[in-house]
């Protein structure tokens, strides 16, 4: 009878080391893939070759690009390409455009550009480059209703009873019925963590709202999501001070 012993405890401790490498890789993909697909921006990053490395659903979004494209390898010339198309215009202005972007890649050029798309929106697109890896990293984010945004309109009037009322008017991402109860409270943000896209505390109507209140006077907050949102200030004539009479 033969009998053949073999001591097989340092394989069971590679073994133990291998399991426990293979979930921190697998941990670390998860944690990369939520925080790729909870990005308000779309990114794509390739290697020192130009071609596709990884991207989120966002980047293919925001240009409607076909799915063939987000194939690890894909060359940046043809992701340059179909994104460039998305701007419209003529044939030789689409070529020097490309010509570009894809010069600001060879020379390893940050880069960062508003442009608008052909369907009307507005997208913001930058390149960075890393100092340490021969890596290229491509945000691109819809900033269509952070313009739209931008575009402010005041108006005052004089009321019969001698108050004033002074309103201010965006074209913004405006709030939804179901938020507007909340918009007073302090440190309140009807966004999510995940999906914010406008960064702040929430303390800005709240403190608007106490200094009117400091002078009689009432705040109004009217919104509609989608369309935008208006602010109103009125005061009462005996907080109003007539410019004329003060010169005097």
């Amino acid at each position: 009878m033969l009998s053949i012993r073999n001591d097989i405890t340092l394989g069971k401790q590679r073994e133990a080391e291998l399991a426990a490498v293979t979930r921190q890789l697998h941990d670390a993909n998860t944690q990369l893939d939520t925080a790729l697909a909870n990005m308000t921006q779309g990114l794509a990053m390739f290697d020192g070759e130009q071609r596709l490395v990884l991207c989120n659903a966002q980047y293919f979004e925001l240009f409607d690009l076909p799915p063939a494209f987000g194939v690890p390898g894909t060359p940046l010339v043809e992701l340059v390409r179909q994104s460039v198309a998305c701007l419209g215009g003529d044939s030789s202005d689409l070529e020097t455009r490309i010509a570009q972007r894809l010069e600001q890649a060879r020379v390893r050029e940050p880069w960062s550009s508003n442009v608008e798309l052909e369907d009307g929106r507005v997208t913001n697109i930058a390149d960075g480059f890393s100092e340490t890896w021969s890596h290229a990293v491509s945000i691109e984010e819809d900033i269509t209703e952070r313009k739209r945004a931008e575009t402010v309109r005041v108006r005052a009037r004089r009321h019969g009873d001698g108050g004033v009322e002074i309103s201010v008017k965006d074209d913004g991402i405006g709030v939804a019925d179901k938020h507007l109860a909340v918009v007073f409270e302090p440190f309140r943000q009807v966004d999510s963590a995940l999906s914010r896209r406008f960064e702040g505390t929430g303390l800005g109507l709240p403190l608007a709202k106490k200094m009117v209140e400091l002078h009689d006077g009432t705040l109004r907050f009217d919104s509609k999501l989608g369309v935008g949102t208006t602010v109103t200030q009125i005061f009462p004539a005996d907080r109003v001070i007539d410019l004329a009479d003060a010169a005097q």
